[in-house]
């Protein structure tokens, strides 16, 4: 492999130039830029990775911000997102804001002074305006803000196969529970489609107001308890993956039969997993295919090349235990 010096003889300058540019220091014009460039690649120099990111004014590593880590949607993303950067030869810095904006206008200020590449911000809570004009790569899950690319999932499907699936195991008086309302939040689309088809078929949907801002399971199992208690009515419930665990907890605990007496399906399966001894019914959200469409958006912001078209995450139907 050639060194410094043969790199330097062939771009005819100095081999403390050719240091300068590999370190990214001190001045160098674009027209010796160019020379030291072409230089490299016909010699087929590979600088040692610090040297390279240096000289590409790179970190190799990609922030991934989100509000909690024990959230299982979340963790389900990361794990697959962090085995797709590494086909790119990236890493991951893991950040948490507990839903504090101020942790998170931290976090993206590292971004602007390179301490990584890009961002993934899961659940934003920042003011539309400071992403647009951060100036650097970046992907939002979950929320939609105008020039910035985002990753969707097809939220209207994944509500209709859950009243469909609800209604067909004869389910009549279902809940579903809905977060933060806006139309900068694409998930909350799947609780519209939901309600949409099960009143079409014929059932009636009781909407629950709470704020997704505690992942604890034993706040869930509190809440899902007040739940009960209040709509005692009720035979099925459309809800995020821990709430949809909790009220399988509290159910067995009452002594009622699930799928027999009450269904439950999770509105953000990630994969076929199971929750205990019983697998909980989903529609699933598959972690692995989000996970490559952030990657490959990332990529393309990084690389100076963005993507056009973003794919839609498909998403399907798992009948697990929770559904006949």
């Amino acid at each position: 492999m050639a060194n410094i010096r043969e790199i330097a003889e062939r771009a005819q300058v100095a081999p403390g130039t050719v240091s300068r540019a590999l370190n990214n220091k001190g001045y160098i014009s674009k027209e010796t830029r160019k020379k030291i460039d072409k230089a490299l690649k016909e010699l087929e120099y590979v600088p040692n990775e610090l040297a390279r990111n240096l000289y590409r004014n790179r970190s190799n590593m990609i922030g991934v911000i989100l509000p909690d880590i024990e959230h299982p949607f979340f963790l389900g993303i990361i794990k697959k997102l962090v085995i797709e950067l590494k086909k790119y030869n990236y890493g991951v810095a893991l950040w948490t804001t507990e839903y504090e904006a101020r942790e998170e206008k931290e976090y993206l200020e590292r971004l602007k002074r390179n301490a990584v590449d890009a961002a993934v911000v899961f659940v934003p809570v920042l003011d539309r305006a400071f992403y647009q004009e951060l100036g650097r790569p970046l992907v939002l899950l979950d929320r939609i803000v105008e020039g910035i690319p985002y990753i969707p999932i097809d939220q209207e499907k994944s509500g209709r196969l859950a009243a469909r699936k609800l209604y067909e195991d004869g389910c009549r008086h279902v809940l579903t529970v809905v977060g933060e309302q806006s139309d900068e939040i694409p998930s909350l689309k799947r609780h519209v489609a939901f309600i949409k088809e099960m009143e079409k078929l014929g059932g009636t949907v009781k909407v629950i107001r709470e704020e997704w801002n505690n992942f604890e399971l034993d706040y869930h199992m509190e809440l899902a308890e007040k739940i009960l208690e209040q709509e005692p009515e009720a035979d099925g419930i459309y809800a995020a993956d821990i709430l949809g665990t909790a009220f399988l907890k509290v159910l067995r605990r009452m002594g009622r039969n699930v799928p027999e007496e009450f269904e439950i399906i999770s509105t953000d399966g990630i994969d076929e997993s199971n929750h205990a001894a019983i697998s909980l019914s989903a529609v699933i959200q598959p972690a692995e295919m989000i996970a490559k469409e952030m990657a490959r958006v990332l990529m393309g912001q990084i690389e100076g090349h963005p993507v056009k078209k973003i794919k839609t995450i498909d998403v399907y139907m798992y009948n697990g235990d929770t559904t006949k």
